[in-house]
């Protein structure tokens, strides 16, 4: 079987995860590009699985690579991640110009990073648990201007908020509401990590939407939410092991 190449930007945070998690699975190997015009070169050759570059590339800047693949007729399904900082909102611009696939932020996070790769990979890896249950909220830039939302599923790091009021990923957003069995209004300062924007939709099965980082949550609160999520865990596991009985009487 021919392998199937990753190609990614010559940089420590980006080849560590990757080498670890994508080395352990049978027919993938990475391709290492120090600057955009090599990149450009190795996908004309290689035809990658997925391309990983770094906005700020030598010679070449990663969106200037990702906008030749895309305007090649032969090329352009190649799916590419580009690499970007999320307080810059010229350098989001650039990557959303460019026509890539997805946008991780700098400092990259390998659980984000990784996620995304299985994402365009058709990779089904086990998630993080999370708590799936509707919970009312209010959200918005302005903390004094909130609008109504409502939190799909959450853990200790985030949250994915049904709004049609989006924000673009990068930027911060006031986050409050109340966890079950609680009265506290918790207020929680959060960045907007993607977009489930209608007209560019990344995960189908959600509505459209914003998963977003929690940035300022307490560690009370914190472990308050992880227990919730284990607790449910726990209870959707007992029900797979114990289904119930069918007491419908024979004939």
């Amino acid at each position: 079987m021919l392998a199937k190449h990753i190609l990614l930007t010559n940089q420590p945070e980006i080849l560590r995860p990757l080498e670890s998690f994508l080395f352990r699975r049978r027919g993938y190997s990475l391709l290492i590009a120090s600057d955009g015009r090599q990149a450009f070169e190795i996908i004309e050759e290689h035809d990658p699985a997925l391309a990983i570059l770094d906005l700020e590339m030598i010679s070449e800047g990663g969106d200037a690579c990702c906008h030749r693949v895309k305007c090649d007729p032969i090329l352009r399904k190649t799916p590419i991640i580009l690499i970007a900082r999320a307080d810059r909102a010229e350098e989001v611009r650039r990557c959303r110009e460019a026509g890539c696939n997805e946008i991780v932020f700098k400092p990259v996070d390998p659980h984000e990073l990784i996620v995304a790769a299985c994402r365009l990979l058709h990779i089904t890896e086990r998630r993080d648990p999370r708590l799936e249950m509707p919970l009312p909220a209010m959200v918005g830039k302005d903390s004094r201007r909130l609008r109504v939302g409502t939190i799909l599923n959450l853990n200790g790091g985030g949250c994915f908020v049904e709004t049609r009021r989006l924000v673009p990923a990068g930027e911060e957003v006031a986050l409050e509401f109340t966890l079950p069995g609680t009265t506290e209004i918790l207020s929680v300062c959060c960045r907007v990590i993607w977009v489930n924007h209608p007209e560019w939709v990344k995960a189908p099965r959600l509505p459209v939407g914003m998963g977003v980082q929690f940035l300022d949550l307490p560690a009370a609160v914190r472990d308050a939410i992880e227990t919730l999520v284990a607790a449910n865990v726990s209870e959707t596991e007992r029900h797979l092991d114990n289904p119930p009985q069918d007491t419908k009487p024979s004939r």
